[in-house]
């Protein structure tokens, strides 16, 4: 049974990007979407990101000051 870290998740609107990464890496990232059940670069960047943000805990102690500021 696969235990991937990232899975895919339901479409909401998206907002066009234009990324640059190194062929190796692009190759890895689509090695790891097959692997995940990945349909689109996407969704994986997706959550690539929030998975990131969400383990990131100077991020979120920076977004609870933020929060708390305003």
């Amino acid at each position: 049974m696969k235990q991937a870290i990232l899975k895919p998740s339901i479409k909401s609107e998206l907002v066009n990007v234009k990324i640059k990464l190194p062929s190796d890496r692009l190759s890895l990232m689509k090695q790891y979407m097959q692997y995940a059940g990945f349909e689109d670069v996407d969704d994986f960047l997706l959550q690539a990101a929030n998975h990131v943000m969400q383990l990131d805990k100077a991020f979120i102690k920076y977004c609870n000051q933020t929060t708390q500021d305003n």
